[in-house]
């Protein structure tokens, strides 16, 4: 179970299962998960692979996603009774939107729970509402990220809302032609379309008072990568024909096809005019390492802990990939599987894969086995396809051989190196749970990666020099405060830890 794709579905057949055993059967809490081994007795003769051992994971998962519901079924419940009674005063029969979102967010109870929780009192649910106050739950996190963001970089945080985005498309504007953003060392021209600040649109710098204000430019066309799929945004500058600086760009984000680049108070700077777009390649060079060594992560994570494991997110950033996964196993993934997983990456590295990229037709790239996509994410059609190793256009020829399951092959918009070895070097920083069967790592490549490695072998070298007959507890506190402090590889900083508590004993 989960809540995303078929983790959900599964989520919501057990809870609504739960809550009609509480409520009408007067069940007990905990009552579900211990009906798994009569039915692992009865069905077991008809399904052989239904063991004693499956049936106790199974119990084993069932227990921990009833105990986690059970902590707010009862709540949602007399919630709900209220809510009931509060609707057969007032003569109404529909469940407000808003009040559905309500036990969804902080009752965990699905839509189609409260649908049918409704059905059983005689009412309806506003499914519209529903989803109008799930999307303003949405937007109010995306704008959270936003304005976090933009604080990162000294900046009041701007945003298109549908308002402004139908303002430019009224004034004929075109949405920006982005494509260049594939293409590295590249300074092209582009027009300004429009310059947006907090007060709204203006038609030069000149007639912004505000000194301090964030600013807002669309281009006709933009070399910029705007942040999206968990990759951040480029930075860079906007200059003049000569080189001049026009703005500095903190941050840049797409909204409705319309590419806004934000920085600080630009200088003479005017619808129409002409400016030269120039990309932070310096920056994006650290950027894209991670997110290439973000989808060999995701392969390798497969390749050792096997099927059933999928993406739930991830942030490639210039200093570190963070990647988010289904896993089951409750005490997380042991030390000696991560180091299995770090030597697959390492050595995609050290060979020097070919990394490619194209458009594909959705029902063409969903054809090729292997394919790693985002679990309930919808895709475009055609979609951008990354692989590392063979050739996109080699794996289009064939895309049923069962070859490409030992490479990575994803849906990916973002900007990518051109070969592993650009990355030099990969590491696993730490993993942990980040919810019940989710786990996260951090790892970073390139020169992040080689500090951490480097820190690694001095404290390596502090360990073997202790005179480990008359160890004094000051030298051993010492080691154990930069062990929690420095920036190491997570495989030999457990292992660092374990000789640190043999020595204490």
């Amino acid at each position: 179970p989960s809540s995303e794709g078929r983790g959900y579905v599964l989520r919501r057949i057990l809870r609504r299962a739960v809550r009609y055993g509480r409520s009408k059967l007067d069940a007990p809490p905990g009552f579900f998960s211990k009906l798994v081994p009569k039915v692992v007795e009865s069905l077991s003769p008809g399904f052989p692979d239904l063991t004693r051992a499956a049936g106790e994971r199974v119990q084993g998962i069932l227990r921990d996603e009833e105990v986690a519901f059970d902590r707010t079924v009862d709540r949602g419940m007399q919630f709900f009774d209220g809510l009931k009674a509060d609707l057969e005063k007032e003569g109404l029969q529909v469940v407000p939107g808003d009040q559905a979102f309500l036990l969804y967010d902080s009752h965990g109870f699905p839509l189609d729970l409260t649908e049918q929780m409704a059905l059983e009192s005689g009412l309806s649910v506003d499914i519209a509402g529903f989803e109008a106050a799930m999307e303003q739950q949405k937007e109010r996190s995306r704008a959270a990220l936003r304005e976090q963001q933009a604080q990162e970089q000294g900046l009041r945080p701007l945003q298109l809302v549908a308002e402004q985005t139908a303002w430019l498309s009224d004034q004929k504007i075109p949405v920006t032609d982005d494509l260049k953003k594939y293409t590295w060392k590249i300074r092209p021209s582009a027009r300004v379309e429009a310059i947006y600040t907090e007060q709204g649109f203006v038609n030069s710098s000149a007639e912004i008072k505000d000194q301090s204000a964030s600013v807002g430019i669309v281009l006709n066309t933009s070399p910029f990568y705007a942040e999206a799929g968990g990759q951040v945004g480029d930075l860079g500058l906007l200059t003049n024909e000569d080189g001049e600086e026009l703005m500095k760009v903190k941050v840049v984000q797409v909204f409705a096809g319309y590419v806004l680049h934000v920085g600080p108070m630009p200088v003479n700077c005017a619808v129409g005019d002409e400016v030269f777009c120039e990309v932070d390649y310096e920056h994006r060079s650290k950027v894209a390492p991670n997110h290439t060594m973000t989808h060999v992560l995701n392969w390798a994570l497969r390749e050792v802990l096997g099927e059933g494991l999928d993406q739930r997110g991830s942030l490639v950033t210039a200093d570190r990939l963070r990647f988010d996964f289904s896993y089951e196993g409750s005490s997380g993934v042991s030390v000696a599987d991560l180091e299995k997983v770090e030597t697959l990456v390492q050595k995609t590295v050290d060979t020097g894969l070919p990394v490619t990229s194209k458009e594909v037709a959705l029902a063409d790239a969903q054809a090729i086995y292997g394919l790693r996509a985002m679990a309930g994410e919808a895709y475009p059609d055609p979609v951008r396809v990354v692989t590392v190793g063979s050739p996109i256009e080699e794996v289009l020829q064939t895309p049923g051989a069962e070859r490409w399951r030992s490479q990575s092959v994803e849906f990916c918009g973002g900007t990518h190196i051109a070969t592993t070895s650009e990355a030099k070097h990969f590491v696993l920083l730490e993993e942990k749970g980040i919810a019940k069967g989710v786990r996260r790592i951090f790892a970073a490549t390139g020169a992040v990666a080689e500090t951490a490695l480097e820190e690694a072998q001095r404290m390596e070298e502090r360990m073997k020099e202790l005179d480990t007959s008359n160890v004094e507890e000051d030298a051993l506190m010492a080691l154990q405060k930069d062990l929690d402090s420095l920036l190491l590889p997570a495989v030999p900083k457990a292992r660092l830890r374990d000789r640190l508590g043999e020595l204490r004993k």
